[in-house]
Formats: structure tokens, C-alpha cells, sequence
């Protein structure tokens, strides 16, 4: 609601209401136009005689208070001073007033002290007012009057503001009481959906927010937003397949946030489907879709070694260590999958690192040597398996320094 930044529309209550000069004295009815006359030229200098007026109102009938109480009131939004304002209707909704007038004045407070934040006052406004709207909009139904859509649009919208003032209350149940209630008047349009969802979740009613959503993305089928909130709201009642069937709905669409992908790949990883996942990670890292490189990489790795391309996830490795220093668990599985492929410059790099950071780890010096041998480096690798003290590697130890020996004589 916009309300508190500006007064929306106003239009001075005087305009509605209309002054019969048989229900005052000759004199009354003469000070009221020419008081009126003296705000329409000044409204400043106009103040002295307003005020004297209305404090003589005060013990008149309570006509003469609302035409005194309505000059004020006038001379107050001319000036714009509208806690003045606010105060004046307080007063003027205490008097004996027609439907109309009930209606009017009660929505201008409503809206001034929205405006000044003063909500509960706002929600008390519109208690009134609501009531009275309702009852006239029955009146033009038995009438089958043509103002009928108009009434029901401006009670909906009604409902709609005083569920905001019951938001800015904290009063959650209440707020969401009064939106329904304008649904059940007449469609509404989207931000009223949102409104009553962010109610829904801001009370943790998970399973009527999961149904609205989905009323929502059919509603609003191209708003990406509404597909993800479903998916986390499956996810949230542990619906995995619910939750992946809806993001993946999107993401077909090229509606689902680029934030969600990483969450749409997992999903599919849990499900034990690499190559659904794969599309999505690697359109997510030439796009740049994807602004977790961490969490991107490690599961492209994963994967691509669940989808058993080792040589793909081998590549993945190397591109992660342009971003990011690789975890010793990684560096582990690199070290395995060069090796198993053959790969023997890259094998021996991250071996290297692994052995120097754990010199006693008789497996990565092993499989270091070797990868020096295959390399061609038969003294490097001489040396690093006489460094070897594990007992259990002693005969294969031998064995392959007699053949490097055979080799190199």
C-alpha cells in the first residue's frame, strides 16, 4: 500500500455533504458560507474565524457540529495539515450521520491515519465503514441498481486495505480473513494473491500456502516465482518428486530463477538421474547462471562420475581449480580418476600435492611413482618408492625397482 507516502485521491467530504438551510438558524447558515467563502480565498487566514466557529458549534445541535466540524475539517486538508484532519473526523463520526456521510468520513479517516501509521485507528475506521457499505450494497441489490460492480469493487478493495492495516498490526488472521473476504466479492488481481500468500507463510500455514500456489501458477503461468515458492513449499512437507515435477516444469518453460537451478540439478542427482542433471549444470556454467561456483562444480563433478564420464568429471576438476582451491577429499578423487584414465600429468601434480601434505601415505606416494614411471622419469620415481616404509608394499616395492632398473640399464 502506497498510502503512507501519499493521501490517495482525497476528496473533502464537503463535496458529499450538503447544507439544508432549514435545518439551521438564518444566522448559522450565513457564518457557514461566509467562513466557507474565507477558506476557498485563504485557508490561513481563514483559521481565527474556524476556530471560533467551531468552538461555538459545541453546544449547538449536532448539525451545526458537523457543519462547523466539516469546515475544519476542509480548512485542515487545504493546509495540509492532516493530523489536524484526523482529529476533526474523530470527532465528526461521533455524530448522528447519514449512510452516506458514515461511508465517507470513515474512509477519509481511514486513509489519514494509515497514512500517519496509526493503524489500529485505521482498522477502527473501517469497521465502520465496511458495515455500512455492505448494508447499502444490499439496499442496490434488492434495487437492481447499475451502481452494484462499482460498490463491490470498492468494498473488495476496502477489505483489501484493511488487511493491510491488519498486517501492519501483526494481526495475521484477521488480514487474512478480510482478503478472502474480497475474493469472495469479486476476482481479484495478482498482488492480491501475493498479499494473501505472504499472509499464509508469515503464519506458517504451509499447506493452504501450497494450495494457493498452485492456484497461482495456473492463474499466473508465466511467473516463475510462483513455481519455485511451490517447489520449496514440497520440498518443506518432504515431497521431493512433488517439488522436482514443479521446478522442472519451469525450468522447460524458462520461467524458474536462475538461483533455483543449482536446487533443480540436486533433485535430479537424488533421483539418481546424472544425465538430467548434466543439461542444467553445464548450461548453468556457460550461461553463468549459476553464482555458487562451489557448490556448481561439485555437483558437476558428482555427476558426471554417477553418469561414470570420468574423463568429463576429470576435465570438471580441472576447471574447478581455476576458481577454487580443491578439498583434500577432492583432490582424492581426481587422483583416482587420473590415474584410472591414464592421465598421467595431471595424476602426478595432484599426487605430489598429497604426498607432500601426508608423506606418510604409502598408497599416494605408490601411485605417484608410478605416475612418474610412466612418465618417463625413471629416477624420480626410483625415488619415491625407496621412500615407501609401509611393510605390506615391500614385494611390489622391489618388484617395481627391478623393472625400473631393467628398464633404465
Amino acid at each position: 500500500m502506497n498510502l503512507k507516502n501519499k493521501i490517495c485521491a482525497l476528496v473533502l467530504v464537503m463535496s458529499a455533504f450538503h447544507v439544508n438551510a432549514i435545518e439551521v438558524s438564518p444566522e448559522i447558515y450565513q457564518s457557514y458560507q461566509r467562513i466557507q467563502n474565507a477558506i476557498s480565498n485563504s485557508p490561513e487566514r481563514a483559521i481565527p474565524e474556524v476556530i471560533q466557529f467551531y468552538k461555538y458549534a459545541q453546544n449547538q445541535s449536532d448539525t451545526v457540529k458537523l457543519l462547523a466540524g466539516n469546515l475544519y475539517l476542509d480548512n485542515c486538508m487545504r493546509l495540509k495539515d492532516y493530523p489536524c484532519a484526523l482529529q476533526r473526523i474523530q470527532e465528526i463520526v461521533q455524530l448522528e450521520l447519514t449512510t452516506e456521510q458514515v461511508l465517507n468520513f470513515n474512509l477519509l479517516g481511514a486513509q489519514l491515519s494509515y497514512q500517519q501509521s496509526k493503524y489500529p485507528l485505521t482498522s477502527k475506521f473501517l469497521r465502520n465503514w465496511l458495515p455500512a457499505a455492505k448494508a447499502q450494497l444490499k439496499t442496490l441489490m434488492q434495487e437492481k441498481s447499475k451502481k452494484i460492480s462499482s460498490i463491490q469493487t470498492q468494498l473488495a478493495n476496502n477489505y483489501i486495505f484493511s488487511a493491510h492495516a491488519y498486517l501492519q498490526q501483526e494481526k495475521t488472521k484477521l488480514a487474512i480473513h478480510d482478503v478472502l473476504d474480497a475474493m469472495n466479492i469479486e476476482q481479484r488481481g495478482e498482488n492480491d494473491y501475493r498479499l494473501l500468500l505472504s499472509l499464509y507463510e508469515k503464519s506458517e500455514q504451509k499447506d493452504k500456502a501450497r494450495k494457493l500456489l498452485i492456484t497461482m501458477t495456473k492463474l499466473f503461468p508465466t511467473n516463475g516465482d510462483y513455481w519455485e515458492r511451490l517447489g520449496y513449499n514440497y520440498l518443506e512437507n518432504q515431497q521431493a518428486k512433488e517439488a522436482l515435477k514443479v521446478l522442472a516444469t519451469a525450468y522447460h518453460a524458462e520461467i524458474l530463477p536462475d538461483r533455483s537451478w543449482i536446487l533443480l540439478a540436486q533433485l535430479y542427482m537424488n533421483q539418481s538421474a546424472p544425465h538430467k542433471a548434466l543439461p542444467i549444470l553445464e548450461r548453468g556454467l556457460k550461461e553463468q547462471k549459476i553464482s555458487d561456483q562451489k557448490a556448481l562444480y561439485k555437483l558437476l563433478t558428482n555427476a558426471n562420475l554417477l553418469g561414470r564420464d570420468h574423463i568429463a568429471a576429470l576435465k570438471t576438476f580441472s576447471e574447478m581449480e581455476k576458481h577454487q582451491p580443491l578439498t583434500t577429499a577432492q583432490m582424492i578423487q581426481k587422483a583416482q580418476i587420473a590415474f584410472r584414465l591414464g592421465k598421467w600429468n595431471p595424476a602426478r601434480n595432484v599426487l605430489t600435492t598429497l604426498v607432500d601434505n601426508n608423506p606418510d601415505n604409502a598408497q599416494w606416494r605408490f601411485m605417484l611413482a608410478i605416475s612418474l614411471y610412466e612418465l618417463g622419469n625413471y629416477q624420480e620415481s626410483i625415488k619415491q618408492l625407496r621412500l615407501i616404509k609401509a611393510p605390506e608394499y615391500d614385494v611390489i616395492v622391489q618388484q617395481w625397482l627391478k623393472q625400473i632398473d631393467y628398464l633404465a640399464s
